[in-house]
C-alpha cells in the first residue's frame, strides 16, 4: 500500500515512525513542528531520512472541519492544531480527487449493541481453535475403545497360553507343528485389534488439533475475519492522514477521509469512550463530567465504548453484566440543613455548597494601638476555641475570596 501524500501529527515525529515506506511526500503544519518542545525529537527532525512539507489549510476547509467536528461533539477534545491538521488533510482531498466523496453531515444512524456475556461462549473466534464437546466425546471413547482391545488381547493371549499348557499336559507326545499352529492362532486373534491402533488414534488427535491454527494457507481469510487490511496487496491511496489521537480519527472517519495508524494499516474504524445517561439515556463525549448535562442527575453516568466506522455510523456497545448500583434507593434521603457549615449530599451540579470559613473572631485583626495589645505568642492571648468553626477545625487558609460585585475602597 502506497501513499501519495500523507499528512502526519506530532506523535509521529515524537514516536519517530519511518514514514519513508509509507508514502512519497510528507505534509504537515508548521503548528506541529511548534509542539514539540523536546531536545531529542529536535535533533532527529534535522536527520530524518525523507523531506516533509510545511503547508496551511484555506480559511473554507478550517471553517467547514470546525464545524463538522462540533456536530459530531469532538469539538472540546481537539486542540487548534488538530483542528488544522484535519484541515489540511480535507483541503489536499478536495484539490485531488473532489468533495462529491465526502460527508457534509456526520452521521446520524446510531446502533447500540448489548450482549449478555462477553466471552463465555466464543465461536469463530479468528486465530483461535477452540475445541468441540463433541469432538472431546469421540476422543474420550477412542481411549475407552483402544484401552478394551487391549484388555481383550491380553485375555486372548492369557486364555490361549492356559489352553496350550493343558493341551501339552495331556497329549505329551503330541507334533511340534501344535505349537506353530497355537502361536499362529494368538498372533491372528491379536491381528483383529493391531496394536498400531493406539498409535493411530493418537495421530487422529493430532490431526484434529492442528485445525483452526493460523498458516500460510489461511492467513488471507483470517485476516479478513479480523479486519485487517492484506499486507501484500498493492493500493495506491491519493490522501491520507496518519494520527494516534481518537477524536481526530472519529472526524477523519466520519468526513470520509483516509486514516492510517503506526504500522502503516489503513483504519476502519475508530474506538473511544463516551459518557451515557442510564436515566435518560443521552450521552457526552465530556469525560469529566460528573452530572448529566441534559437532565441533570448524579451519578447516572456510565462510561460506555463507542466505535465510528468508515461509512460514519455509530456503535454503542453495552454490556448487560454490569448491573447499575442501587446504593442510595432504599432510605430516604436526610433533610436538608441550613447553616453555614452544613453538609448535605451533592445532588445536581449548581447545588450551593457553604464555604466552611472560619469565624469573624479568629479572623479578626489585633489593635497594635491597644494599650492591652498582647502578642499572638504570649499564652494570654485571646483565641477562638468556642465558634462552630472552631470545634469542627475549620482554619481560614490563605487569603480570603472576595466578593468581586463589592465597591473597592477609594485611595
Amino acid at each position: 500500500m502506497k501513499i501519495k501524500r500523507l499528512v502526519v501529527d506530532s506523535g509521529c515525529f515524537i514516536r519517530n515512525i519511518q514514514l519513508q515506506g509509507l508514502t512519497e511526500h510528507v505534509v504537515t503544519v508548521n503548528e506541529v513542528i511548534s509542539e514539540i518542545k523536546d531536545k531529542r525529537t529536535k535533533e532527529s527532525l534535522q536527520v530524518l531520512p525523507y523531506e516533509f512539507t510545511l503547508k496551511s489549510p484555506d480559511v473554507e476547509a478550517l471553517h467547514h472541519v470546525t464545524n463538522f467536528s462540533k456536530k459530531t461533539g469532538d469539538y472540546a477534545s481537539l486542540s487548534a492544531t488538530d483542528l488544522k491538521v484535519i484541515a489540511l488533510t480535507f483541503a489536499l482531498e478536495k484539490e485531488v480527487n473532489g468533495t462529491d466523496h465526502l460527508k457534509n453531515e456526520p452521521g446520524s444512524k446510531v446502533q447500540l449493541k448489548s450482549t449478555w456475556k462477553r466471552f463465555d461462549n466464543p465461536k469463530d473466534i479468528s486465530g483461535f481453535f477452540i475445541e468441540k464437546s463433541s469432538d472431546k466425546n469421540s476422543k474420550k471413547e477412542k481411549s475407552t475403545n483402544s484401552q478394551n482391545s487391549q484388555e481383550k488381547v491380553y485375555k486372548s493371549e492369557d486364555e490361549q497360553d492356559k489352553e496350550s499348557i493343558q493341551a501339552s499336559i495331556e497329549s505329551s507326545e503330541s507334533s511340534p507343528n501344535a505349537e506353530k499352529t497355537e502361536s499362529n492362532e494368538i498372533v491372528n486373534e491379536g491381528e483383529e485389534i493391531p496394536g498400531d491402533a493406539i498409535e493411530a488414534s493418537e495421530s487422529e488427535e493430532n490431526e484434529d488439533d492442528e485445525e483452526g491454527w493460523i498458516t500460510p494457507s489461511n492467513v488471507r481469510s483470517i485476516r479478513a475475519k479480523m479486519g485487517n487490511i492484506d499486507l501484500d496487496e498493492k493500493k495506491e491511496i491519493d490522501v491520507a492522514c496518519i494520527t494516534t489521537d481518537f477524536a481526530m480519527q472519529n472526524v477523519l472517519l466520519q468526513l470520509g477521509l483516509n486514516v492510517i495508524s503506526e504500522n502503516g494499516m489503513l483504519i476502519k474504524s475508530a474506538k473511544s469512550y463516551i459518557l451515557r445517561c442510564f436515566a435518560c439515556f443521552k450521552i457526552t463525549k465530556k469525560m469529566d463530567k460528573e452530572f448529566c448535562p441534559h437532565c441533570g442527575n448524579a451519578n447516572t453516568l456510565k462510561k460506555v465504548s463507542m466505535s465510528v466506522d468508515k461509512d460514519g455510523n455509530v456503535r454503542i456497545y453495552l454490556s448487560r453484566r454490569k448491573k447499575i448500583s442501587r446504593r442510595g434507593l432504599k432510605y430516604s434521603l436526610p433533610t436538608p440543613k441550613g447553616g453555614k457549615h452544613a453538609n448535605n449530599p451533592i445532588l445536581f451540579a449548581d447545588q450551593p455548597v457553604p464555604q466552611q470559613r472560619s469565624s469573624k473572631a479568629s479572623r479578626k485583626k489585633m489593635d497594635v494601638l491597644n494599650d492591652d495589645f498582647l502578642a499572638s505568642s504570649s499564652p494570654f492571648a485571646v483565641k477562638d476555641i468556642y465558634s462552630r468553626s472552631a470545634m469542627l477545625g475549620i482554619k481560614q487558609s490563605g487569603r480570603s475570596r472576595r466578593n468581586p460585585n463589592e465597591s473597592g475602597r477609594r485611595k
